[in-house]
C-alpha cells in the first residue's frame, strides 16, 4: 500500500548509486505491479546490462512476457534463467505455465512437479502444486 514511497526511495537511492540492482529490482517490481510491462522489462534489462547472470531479473523478464501472452519470449528467459541455475524452482514454474497456454498437460504437470521437488516452501509453486494433485 505504500508504493509510491516505495519508488521515491528507490529513486533517491538511484540517485547516489545507479547501479544498485535492489533498489532497480524494487522498481521493476512496482512498474510490473502497476501493469507497466515496458518500463518494468527496461528496468530488469539493465540491471542484466550490469550483471548478465543475475537469475532474479532473468526470471522476470520472462513472467513479463507470460503476462502479455507472449509465451516464445517467456520460455526463452526462462531457459536462460536454467542454463545459469538448473535448480531455479521459479524458472520450471514459468516453464510450467507455458505447457500451459500450449495446452500440453503432461509438460506442465511436469515442471510444476519439478518445481515443487527443488522449492516445496515457495508459495507460488505450491499454490501450482495443489492444482495438479
Amino acid at each position: 500500500g505504500q508504493m509510491e514511497e516505495a519508488k521515491n526511495a528507490c529513486e533517491d537511492i538511484l540517485s547516489t548509486d545507479p547501479e544498485s540492482i535492489e533498489a532497480l529490482m524494487i522498481m521493476g517490481a512496482i512498474y510490473k505491479k502497476d501493469k507497466k510491462y515496458t518500463e518494468a522489462n527496461d528496468i530488469y534489462s539493465e540491471i542484466n546490462i550490469i550483471d548478465n547472470s543475475y537469475i532474479a531479473a532473468i526470471y522476470e523478464r520472462g513472467d513479463l512476457f507470460l503476462l502479455q501472452s507472449k509465451p516464445l519470449w517467456a520460455e526463452k528467459y526462462f531457459k536462460k534463467a536454467l542454463t545459469i541455475n538448473p535448480d531455479y524452482a521459479l524458472a520450471r514454474l514459468g516453464l510450467a505455465k507455458v505447457a500451459l497456454l500450449h495446452k500440453d498437460k503432461d509438460k506442465y504437470k511436469e515442471y510444476v512437479e519439478m518445481a515443487y521437488s527443488l522449492d516445496p516452501t515457495n508459495e507460488l509453486i505450491k499454490e501450482e502444486y495443489e492444482k495438479i494433485k
